[in-house]
């Protein structure tokens, strides 16, 4: 009985010491280095999570790591997700099917991961244990000059709209939903659209034919009254700014189109997916395919602009 008690304080007392450990030396994550180990995010500080998963993909010279991981309680389900990380020699020795247990550290803007650690155990990383079978359209990758298909939606306010109600306006569209949890994924994407939208209205003499989309991919729970909370609580604008749902099998037809790849693990659980943000000119053609997270506000701020005179 006192050895099982003993077991379970050395067991208690090693996982506190995990998350507790700082970053690596030579890791850039020197800033959060006394931060509190906690299983909530703190104001102004960042949410400190210890995670398990299996390793799906090493990329980009190990400074991005796509891990199929646990549940995180508190914080995010099970997922698998591509994680940033700050010092490449945290995976130099990090394979595929490698379980592993790390830290994930999340700030109001961005998150990254540290502390790699292998179990020493392998599992396949291909397998998706939930594939959801849903009809959907035979539809081909758009090129760039094609113009957009007109698809048809619902936006915040509960009015129907289509992609070809937009002609005659430079268009940026990107894919979110409400319950994305990493703030350098949806929210990143809302975030940049709040500073393009605040860019093109304040350029003097500036055009005022354009309109930015959110599309949600989680039709189901983002419904209207939820994304016109949401649009709200990321202060946009509904003249130039609109927030889509529709149909999965339109959604799902667009998101082929242009790249962007959703799956679940299981029915109830949230969307895995890459990020695409697409712009289209004001005779509703494909100009642009923006892949990633790391684009820049004032590069679709120039393009728009410039597409947005192309009226003629």
């Amino acid at each position: 009985m006192w050895a099982t008690g003993a077991l379970v304080l050395v067991n208690v007392a090693f996982f506190i010491a995990f998350l507790l450990r700082p970053p690596r030396s030579g890791s850039s994550g020197g800033d959060i280095q006394s931060a509190p180990a906690v299983s909530g995010r703190l104001s102004g500080q960042p949410g400190v999570y210890a995670v398990k998963g299996v390793v799906v993909e090493v990329r980009d010279g190990g400074t991005n790591m796509v891990v199929r991981h646990e549940a995180i309680p508190g914080f995010m389900p099970a997922m698998t997700m591509p994680f940033q990380v700050r010092d490449p020699r945290e995976t130099a020795s990090v394979h595929s099917g490698d379980v592993i247990a790390f830290r994930l550290l999340v700030t109001d803007s961005e998150s990254w991961i540290d502390s790699v650690q292998k179990s020493g155990g392998q599992e396949s990383p291909a397998a998706f244990p939930y594939e959801q079978s849903r009809i959907v359209r035979d539809v081909e990758p758009l090129e760039i000059g094609q113009v957009i298909p007109d698809y048809p939606f619902t936006n915040e306010l509960g009015a129907p709209v289509k992609l070809g109600d937009y002609r005659g306006k430079a268009v940026a569209l990107t894919f979110v939903f409400t319950r994305c949890p990493l703030p350098d994924f949806c929210p990143r994407m809302l975030k940049n659209f709040s500073a393009v939208a605040a860019g093109l209205e304040s350029r003097a003499g500036g055009v005022t034919n354009w309109q930015l989309l959110a599309v949600t991919i989680d039709p189901v729970f983002d419904t209207v009254p939820v994304l016109k909370a949401h649009a709200d609580r990321n202060q946009y604008v509904p003249a130039h700014w609109s927030f889509l749902t529709g149909a999965q099998i339109e959604i799902d037809a667009l998101t082929e189109q242009v790249g962007l790849a959703v799956r679940r693990q299981t029915p109830a659980a949230l969307p895995d997916h890459n990020l695409r943000t697409i712009l289209i000119d004001p005779k509703g053609r494909l100009r642009k395919i923006i892949i990633g997270n790391t684009w820049k506000p004032e590069e679709v701020i120039d393009e728009m602009a410039r597409w947005a005179r192309e009226t003629g």
